[in-house]
């Protein structure tokens, strides 16, 4: 029991000494609290009040005043005063309609007329009018056809050529003229149909022509074949 009473004691005497010694510390001290950063604030507010004023003066530079102006394609000239003017599309000039032209026609020279075209067309159209104009009694013009040559040796007389045709009334051409020119010389074959006042004559002949006088002449002839047809 006296050890038992002696326990009970030293416990109670700790127990006192314990809660002194806890009424004897000092009370802990409260944490402060954390203070924002005002500097994040500040700098925020700065460039909320620039973009304030980014939107309220930036259309007032860029304006008509400014100098600067931007066109409907957003494409910026240079002004001669330093500024910059808008670049102007030329509008499109609308086009006349042009009139048809127009071909004129050809037409057949007459008979006896001469036309310029290439040497072989000439001298083979030369053929021809020494005969059309002979059928139709012009022996003036027939007899102008022939080189001085050929009246020379031929025909010395405008009589003894046009004899030969007193009793023709008309010549057509089956084949040709067909002219092969070399030079100052033609060569001429082709194949006629007469028409005279006692017989019709299938002749084939070849004419040799030559140039006088910048003009094709007949200078002779060969005849290859004639046909007593009728």
């Amino acid at each position: 029991r006296l050890m038992a009473l002696g326990g009970a004691r030293h416990a109670r005497s700790s127990g006192s000494a314990a809660s002194a010694h806890e009424a004897a510390r000092p009370p802990a001290r409260p944490r402060p609290a954390r203070r924002r950063r005002p500097g994040l604030l500040a700098v925020l507010a700065v460039v909320g009040a620039l973009a304030l004023l980014g939107v309220i003066f930036l259309p007032a530079l860029f304006g008509d005043d400014g100098g600067d102006s931007v066109s409907q394609r957003g494409e910026r000239v240079q002004s001669p005063s330093g500024g910059q003017e808008p670049q102007q599309r030329e509008q499109p000039q609308p086009q006349e309609p042009q009139p048809a032209q127009t071909v004129p026609e050809q037409t057949q020279p007459a008979q006896g007329e001469r036309t310029q075209g290439e040497p072989a067309e000439e001298a083979a159209q030369t053929v021809e009018e020494i005969y059309a104009t002979a059928a139709s009694g012009d022996y003036d013009a027939s007899y102008a056809l022939l080189s001085s040559g050929f009246k020379q040796s031929t025909a010395p007389t405008q009589a003894q050529w046009s004899g030969q045709f007193e009793s023709l009334r008309s010549i057509r051409w089956v084949e040709g003229p067909t002219a092969v020119v070399s030079g100052e010389t033609a060569t001429v074959t082709g194949t006629t149909v007469a028409e005279h006042t006692d017989r019709t004559e299938r002749n084939t002949v070849v004419w040799r022509l030559v140039r006088e006088g910048g003009e094709w002449k007949l200078d002779g002839l060969s005849p290859q074949s004639t046909e007593i047809i009728s």
